[in-house]
């Protein structure tokens, strides 16, 4: 494997970009990272958009952009909920690096580096933080769900009330 390494920076939203915090940080934190294990930072991808689904427009050109490296290539990200939230993602990540070999996969915050040389263990780690990162999407709309649906219960619209029509107060 090469010392030739990206990185990948990702926050869900571009309300949490426009914030100016979460991708800078991660850009500073990876870029230490990669400086401390030698490894060579030859291009940054970063994206604000969520990733509970699969078919983030960064996220592939960045695999796609590994997978071109001649001996391979690291891909550093912060930690799985800022790489993935989905299941297609984790099983594409899987493919490349510890079935194919194409990439070593760095998680620093989480303590992984995933690759083909990676024990049962790690992987079995890498697919529970997989898990618990793709809860969270779910988790977060049924908690939703259950909210909108107690504000129309009491009386209320869940939403902004249609043209033509008063928003009241809400009670919850």
């Amino acid at each position: 494997m090469t010392n030739k390494a990206v990185i990948y920076a990702r926050v869900s939203s571009k309300e949490q970009e426009e914030q100016g915090y979460s991708i800078p940080a991660q850009l500073d934190f990876l870029q230490n990272y990669a400086k401390s294990k030698g490894l060579e930072v030859i291009k940054i991808f970063t994206e604000s958009m969520t990733a509970k689904d699969a078919g983030r427009i960064e996220f592939n050109k960045m695999l796609k952009f590994a997978q071109k490296q001649r001996y391979g290539c690291h891909v550093i990200i912060e930690k799985n909920d800022r790489l993935l939230r989905n299941e297609d993602d984790e099983a594409l990540l899987i493919k490349l690096a510890v079935k194919q070999g194409l990439i070593d996969l760095h998680l620093p915050k989480d303590h992984l580096i995933l690759n083909r040389d990676s024990t049962p263990h790690e992987i079995f780690m890498f697919h529970m933080l997989c898990g618990m990162s793709c809860m969270y999407p779910r988790n977060l709309s049924r908690e939703i769900k259950k909210g909108l649906d107690k504000k129309a219960d009491l009386g209320d619209y869940p939403f902004k009330a249609p043209i033509g029509y008063k928003d009241r107060k809400s009670v919850v």
